[in-house]
């Protein structure tokens, strides 16, 4: 019930103030939109033919647009971050097995080389 209540507030408010959205207690004191810009102010002022209502539903849904923009972008952003993880992973463990398969075949080659010396010297 508050929160219905703090959302008509903030209807309420938009629609009074149609050239800006003010923080209100309601929305916990964050910062919304500061005053528009002179040019756009001008442009929310060309008669439309909407009503004040729809000018502020409008700003509602343009403010809650960019909200979810910007989760989106924070998802993308943690995505990128574990690909590169897990990419880093792949990496590392490609050299470990690399070295490992170059240790064995220098163990093989010394066996080898020893083998030979060893068959050598006994002729």
């Amino acid at each position: 019930m508050a929160k219905e209540s703090s959302v008509k507030d903030f209807i309420i408010s938009s629609i009074k103030s149609p050239s800006s959205i003010h923080t209100t207690p309601a929305w916990n004191g964050s910062p919304q939109i500061a005053k528009t810009s002179a040019l756009q102010r001008s442009m929310s002022e060309v008669d439309l033919g909407w009503s004040r209502e729809e000018h502020a539903a409008i700003k509602i849904q343009a403010a809650y647009r960019g909200y979810l923009a910007k989760q989106a972008f924070s998802v993308l952003k943690a995505l990128v971050k574990l690909q590169a993880v897990f990419r880093g992973y792949l990496v590392r463990r490609q050299v470990h097995l690399a070295l490992h398969r170059m240790e064995t075949l220098m163990s093989l080659q010394a066996r080898l080389r020893s083998k030979q010396l060893f068959i050598n010297n006994t002729q």
